[in-house]
C-alpha cells in the first residue's frame, strides 16, 4: 500500500512532531528570506552611507535576519518584538519585513502533469522602514521604496540571485513549479501625529507629521503535491531500461538502441 508521506512545495505532511517548535510555512519563509537578500545586496551599502532617520547612526542592514517575520503583522510592527537576541530582550524591529497567506489556494491545471499536481497560492509582504518627518526625512530617501522595487521586479523576473544558495533557482529550492511577483506598490503604513497639540491641527497647518514607509507587494507561488508513495521498494515506479537488437542468419545480434525509461516519479522533477 501506498504512503501519504511527502511534501505540498516545501512542506513535509505530517508535519515533523518531535521538536517544540513554532508551526511556520516554509514558502513565506524561503520567500522573505530572498527578498530580503536581494534588497540588501542592491540597496543596503547606500543606504548604509547615511545618516539614521531618528539618529546620525546610519542603518547598517535594511533587512536583518532576526526583522524577517512569516505572520501577518495586524498593524502592529511598531511594537517590541522577539528578535532573536542572546540576551532575550525584545526591539522595535525596523526595519522589517512581513509575509503571509493571503486569499484562496487554487489548483494549477496549467502546471500540472499527469503524476505531480499543483496548486498556485498567494503571498503578501510588507517591507516597513522607521518612521519618518515629513518634508526633510523624505526628501532624503523618497527613491528608496522605488529602489527596493526594483530590486524585487528583477529578482522576481530572474528567479535567483547568483549569491544566495550558489545561484540555485529559488522555485528548485523551495519544490515550486513557479512563481511571479503580481503586484508592487511603494506606500505608508501610517501616519503619526508628533504631540497632542499637532493633533488639533488640520493637515497642512504646520502639524509635524510622521510616517512611516512601505512596500507592499503579492507573489504567486505554484507548489507540486507529491503523489503517494510506494511502502515496498517492488513497488516503486522506477527508471528502467530498453534495448532494441537486429540479428542475421548466423544468431549474431547488434544493439541498435540503448535507452532509460524514466519513472513517472522522478525524485529531481522541478
Amino acid at each position: 500500500m501506498p504512503t501519504q508521506d511527502g511534501f505540498v512545495g516545501p512542506v513535509h505532511l505530517p508535519l515533523p512532531a518531535n521538536t517544540d517548535e513554532p508551526i511556520v510555512d516554509p514558502n513565506v519563509v524561503g520567500l522573505l528570506n530572498f527578498l530580503a537578500f536581494c534588497a540588501k545586496h542592491d540597496v543596503g551599502d547606500k543606504v548604509a552611507t547615511m545618516r539614521g532617520p531618528s539618529s546620525s547612526a546610519p542603518i547598517t542592514d535594511i533587512c536583518p535576519t532576526g526583522h524577517r517575520f512569516p505572520w501577518n503583522h495586524h498593524g502592529g510592527f511598531m511594537r517590541e518584538h522577539d528578535v532573536g537576541n542572546a540576551d532575550n530582550s525584545l526591539a522595535v524591529p525596523l526595519p522589517g519585513i512581513w509575509g503571509w497567506r493571503e486569499g484562496p489556494a487554487r489548483r494549477a491545471p496549467e502546471h500540472s502533469t499527469t503524476v505531480f499536481p499543483a496548486a498556485s497560492k498567494l503571498i503578501k509582504v510588507h517591507y516597513i522602514f522607521p518612521h519618518l518627518q515629513v518634508p526633510l526625512g523624505i526628501r532624503a530617501r523618497s527613491g528608496l521604496l522605488n529602489a527596493i522595487e526594483d530590486s524585487w521586479i528583477r529578482c522576481s523576473e530572474q528567479g535567483y540571485h547568483e549569491d544566495y544558495e550558489n545561484g540555485q533557482q529559488l522555485q528548485r529550492l523551495l519544490k515550486w513549479r513557479g512563481w511571479e511577483m503580481v503586484s508592487c506598490e511603494p506606500g505608508e503604513a501610517i501616519v503619526k501625529p508628533g504631540n497632542q497639540v499637532d493633533e488639533g491641527r488640520q493637515r497642512g497647518e504646520g502639524a509635524t507629521r510622521r510616517l512611516y514607509p512601505m512596500l507592499e507587494a503579492v507573489f504567486r507561488v505554484v507548489v507540486r503535491v507529491d503523489p503517494p508513495k510506494a511502502v515496498l521498494p517492488q513497488d516503486a515506479n522506477t527508471d528502467g531500461t530498453i534495448t532494441f537488437s537486429v540479428g542475421d542468419d548466423m544468431n549474431n545480434t547488434l544493439d541498435i538502441l540503448n535507452a532509460v525509461l524514466i519513472g513517472p516519479v522522478d525524485q529531481d522533477d522541478s
